[in-house]
C-alpha cells in the first residue's frame, strides 16, 4: 500500500506526544466527511480501496455530510479507508464509528497496521449488530506491532453482505505507546557543511555527529584470539618488544626487537627480527642466512651490530607514487642525543642508512618507535614520536616532502583528556579510511604496582619489571597537532593473571590490519620480561572500534550537514533479532527530503560489513551528489560502525 508523502507532516501532528484519557485526541482528518475533495463526489483525507461509496448531504449523525455505500453485488465487499497515519509501536488504539442501516447486512470498521513496506501486517474490525433504524456505535481496540510504521480505518461491507450503509463521525485515539518514527528527537544545531566525497567514516568520534537521543557512542573491545609467536629463540628473549606489522606481497611481516638480557637502550645486544605470515594468524620465521648468532646463520635476524637502530626500529612501506624501488621499505630508528636516522630497503630485509640526524630534538626524545607514513590526505610524510611534556611521556609531530628534510617537531594536544603517560603512540593511517589516523598506545601508569613480590617470583619476572602496569587505548586524528581522546577507557584490558600486569606488558604493534573477509587484527606485545614474552593477537570486525549504539528502547542520531560523491549510501552495522535501523535524508537546515523519509525507508536488520539502504525500493542518490544534506539514524538494539557513499 503506498503511502501519500505530501500529507505525512499533517498527518504526524495528529499524532499526540501523550494521551490524556480525559480529553482523547481524535487522530483521523476530516472524520464526518464534511470536507469535500475537488469534485465534491467524495470526502478528503479518505481512499476509496474497493467499491466507490456516496457523499450524502442530507444530514448525518452530526453536521451535513455522512459517507453511504451501495453493496448490492453478490461476491464482493467494500472498504473505504482514512488516509494512512504514523504508528505508535505498542500503542493501545481504539476505533469507532457510528452506523446505519435498514437492511439485513453488517456493515463494521477495521483498524490495519502496516509496516515500512507497505505490508499489512495487523488488523482487528468490529460489525455492526443487525439492521437498526437509527445511528449506532461500533467500536473496537487493538495493539499496534512493534513493526508497525503507519495505521488506518477502513469502514467495509463484508462479502455476503447487501444493502445501503452510512458512516459517520469516525474516530481513533491512542493510549501510550513508543513514539511515531518520524518524531524527529534531535534538533539540528551544526550548520558547517563538510565534505566526505566517497570517503568511508567511521564512528570513532564526533566529527560527522550533530546530536543523539538515547543513543551514544562507545568502544569496542576486541577479542582475544590467543598467542601468535613466542619470543622464545635466543638471540629474542625476554625484551623482545617494538613491533611492526607490515602487509606485504605474500602476506604479513612483522618486525620486533630481538634482546634476551637487561643491557643499555641501543646497545650492540639489541637485534632486530621478522616473522612471517600468510594469513596473520599462523606465522613462522624465516631463516634468511643475514648475520651469524651462536655459529649459524639459520635465523631470522635483520638488523645486528647497528647501534642504536635495533632499539626502537619502525618501518613503514612508502606509498608515495614515483618511490624508487630500492627505497619502497624506509625506517626512522634512533635515539636521543642523535636523534632518528632514516633507513631505506628494497625487499624489507636488507637496509641501509640513507641519512642520519634527519629528526633531531634538545629535549629527550625518541625512545619507543617513531610512527611515519606517507598521508594520502595531506600530501605529506608525517613522523609521531615519543617525548615529553611536564614530565610525563608525550608525543610530537613532524612532517616533510622528502623523508628527509623535517619540519620543526610539535607537540600533540589531546582533546577531551588530562596528560596520561603514553609509552608508544602506534599512530597509523586506518587501511579502509586512510584520511583517519589511528592510535593504539600503549598507556604507561609508573609506579602503579599491582604484582606482589610472591606473584612476581611464581612468574619468574625480571625484579626490575614489575613495579608499574599499562594497558592499550585508542586515539584518533584526522590531521594536525591533535588526537581526539573521545574514549578514555581502555581499549585493550590486561588479561587474568599476574604475567599481565608487570611493566611495559601490553605495548600494542603499530598498525591494524586485515586477517580475513570481515576481520581485523591487532597484535599486542604480552608478558614483557618474562620466559613466556610473545605476541598476541586480538580480532575485531572491519571498522568496529567503536560505534553509535541504541538500546532495545530506541535512539537515533543526527549527522552535521554535509556533501557527498556517490550513487548508494552503504552502512556498516549489526543489530539483534529485534532491531533495525532507519536512515532519512533531510537537507542542511534539517528538513526530510521526499522519497527519502523515516517511513519511505526500508527497514535494516542484520549484521553486514556493507548494506544498501534504500527508500521504498529506491536507493539511487544520484540527484544529491553535491548536494548538502543531514542523514537521520533511528535505531534499535543496533549498533552502527560506519557509513560510506558508493557507486
Amino acid at each position: 500500500m503506498k503511502l501519500i508523502h505530501s500529507l505525512l507532516a499533517l498527518c504526524f501532528l495528529a499524532v499526540p506526544l501523550s494521551v490524556s484519557s480525559a480529553e482523547p485526541e481524535n487522530l483521523v482528518l476530516n472524520p464526518g466527511f464534511e470536507l469535500q475533495d475537488a469534485t465534491g463526489k467524495l470526502p478528503t483525507e479518505w481512499i476509496p480501496q474497493r467499491g466507490t461509496p456516496v457523499l450524502m448531504s442530507d444530514g448525518g449523525h452530526s453536521g451535513e455530510r455522512y459517507l453511504r455505500m451501495i453493496d448490492d453485488g453478490p461476491e464482493t465487499s467494500l472498504f473505504f479507508a482514512s488516509r494512512e497515519l504514523l504508528a505508535r509501536p505498542n500503542g493501545k488504539y481504539s476505533a469507532a464509528a457510528w452506523m446505519r442501516t435498514n437492511d439485513a447486512g453488517r456493515p463494521g470498521l477495521y483498524i490495519n497496521f502496516y509496516n515500512d513496506q507497505g505490508r499489512r501486517i495487523h488488523n482487528v474490525f468490529a460489525r455492526a449488530e443487525g439492521p437498526s433504524k437509527g445511528w449506532v456505535r461500533v467500536e473496537v481496540e487493538a495493539t499496534a506491532p512493534e513493526l508497525a510504521s503507519t495505521v488506518t480505518v477502513s469502514l467495509y461491507s463484508y462479502q455476503d453482505d447487501r444493502g445501503t450503509f452510512d458512516f459517520d463521525d469516525i474516530e481513533l485515539h491512542v493510549d501510550g505507546g513508543l513514539e511515531a518514527l518520524s518524531a524527529q528527537r534531535v534538533e539540528p544545531t551544526v550548520n558547517d557543511v563538510v565534505e566526505i566525497g566517497s570517503r568511508r567514516e567511521l564512528f570513532v568520534d564526533q566529527f560527522l555527529i550533530d546530536g543523539m537521543a538515547d543513543a551514544r557512542l562507545v568502544l569496542n573491545r576486541p577479542r582475544d584470539e590467543g598467542v601468535v609467536l613466542m619470543f622464545d629463540e635466543p638471540w629474542e628473549g625476554l625484551f623482545c618488544g617494538y613491533c611492526t606489522i607490515l602487509k606485504i606481497p605474500t602476506g604479513f611481516r612483522a618486525y620486533y626487537r630481538g634482546r634476551a638480557g637487561v643491557g643499555k637502550d641501543g646497545d650492540d645486544s639489541e637485534t632486530t627480527c621478522v616473522a612471517e605470515s600468510k594469513d596473520g594468524i599462523e606465522w613462522t620465521r624465516p631463516k634468511l642466512g643475514l648475520f651469524e648468532v651462536n655459529g649459524s646463520k639459520e635465523n631470522n635476524i635483520i638488523l645486528k651490530g647497528m647501534s642504536p637502530y635495533s632499539h626502537n626500529f619502525s618501518p613503514f612501506f612508502d606509498t608515495r607514487p614515483g618511490i624508487p624501488k630500492d627505497q619502497q621499505y624506509k625506517a626512522l630508528a634512533g635515539l636521543h642525543p642523535e636523534g632518528l636516522a632514516l633507513l631505506v630497503s628494497a625487499d624489507g630485509l636488507r637496509w641501509k642508512v640513507e641519512k642520519e640526524k634527519v629528526i633531531t630534538s634538545k629535549a629527550f626524545a625518541f625512545d619507543s618507535q617513531a610512527c611515519t607514513f606517507w598521508s594520502e590526505s595531506e600530501q605529506q610524510y608525517v613522523c609521531y614520536f615519543r617525548t615529553w611534556n611536564n614530565r610525563v611521556r608525550s608525543v610530537s609531530r613532524a612532517t616533510s616532502q622528502d623523508c628527509i628534510h623535517w619540519s620543526k617537531s610539535v607537540p600533540m594536544s589531546f582533546k577531551d583528556a588530562s596528560a596520561e603517560h603514553l609509552y608508544t603512540n602506534q599512530t597509523h593511517p586506518y587501511f579502509r579510511a586512510p584520511h583517519l589516523y589511528l592510535a593504539t598506545a600503549a598507556r604507561f601508569m609508573p609506579n602503579r604496582q599491582v604484582v606482589t613480590e610472591e606473584q612476581a617470583i611464581a612468574i619468574n619476572v625480571n625484579p626490575k619489571y614489575f613495579k608499574d602496569t599499562s594497558d592499550a587505548v585508542l586515539m584518533t586524528s584526522r590531521g594536525g597537532s591533535v588526537y581526539d581522546r573521545t574514549f578514555l577507557t581502555s581499549f585493550i584490558r590486561p588479561g587474568i593473571g599476574a604475567k599481565n600486569w608487570v611493566s611495559r606488558t601490553n605495548y600494542p604493534a603499530l598498525n591494524i590490519v586485515q586477517t580475513g573477509p570481515t576481520e581485523m587484527s591487532v597484535y599486542v606485545n604480552q608478558d614483557y620480561a618474562q620466559p613466556t614474552a610473545h605476541l598476541h593477537r586480538y580480532s575485531m570486525r572491519l571498522d568496529g572500534f567503536a560505534s553509535v549504539r541504541a538500546e532495545y528502547s530506541g535512539g537515533e542520531m543526527l549527522t552535521r550537514p554535509f556533501t557527498f560523491t556517490g550513487k548508494q549510501l552503504s552502512i556498516n552495522f549489526a543489530t539483534s533479532a529485534a532491531g533495525y535501523i532507519r536512515v532519512e535524508l533531510q537537507t542542511a537546515d534539517g528538513k526530510p527530503i521526499p522519497g527519502f523519509t523515516i517511513t519511505n525507508s526500508r527497514e535494516q536488520i542484520g549484521n553486514e560489513i556493507k548494506r544498501i539502504v534504500s527508500w521504498n525500493g529506491n536507493s539511487d542518490l544520484s540527484a544529491l551528489n553535491g548536494k548538502p544534506v543531514r542523514l537521520r539514524f533511528v535505531m534499535k538494539d543496533a549498533d552502527l560502525y560506519s557509513l560510506r557513499f558508493v557507486e
